[in-house]
C-alpha cells in the first residue's frame, strides 16, 4: 500500500496527471479492500478500526475523478 501511496503522489503532484492518478487508486483500491479482508480473518478490532479508511477511500475516488474531470482538456 505504501508503494502504491508513493507512486500516486508522484504521478498526482510531480507530473499533474490527473487521469491517471485516478486510474492508480484501483489497485491501491484492492490492495485495501484486500487488506480489511485479511483483518476481519485475524483481528476483528483492527478491521473495524481500517474501516473509516475504507470510507475515506470512496471519498477519495470521487474527489480524484473530479479533479479529473476538473483539469481534463476540451477540444480537438
Amino acid at each position: 500500500m505504501m508503494g502504491i501511496n508513493a507512486a500516486w503522489s508522484v504521478v498526482f503532484f510531480g507530473e499533474h496527471d490527473f487521469r491517471l492518478a485516478f486510474f492508480a487508486c484501483i489497485p491501491y483500491d484492492i490492495v485495501a479492500v484486500a487488506l480489511f479482508l485479511t483483518l476481519l480473518k485475524l483481528d476483528r478490532f483492527a478491521a473495524r478500526s481500517f474501516t473509516p479508511y475504507l470510507l475515506y477511500l470512496v471519498y477519495a475516488n470521487v474527489w480524484g475523478y473530479s479533479v479529473w474531470q476538473a483539469n481534463a482538456v476540451v477540444g480537438p
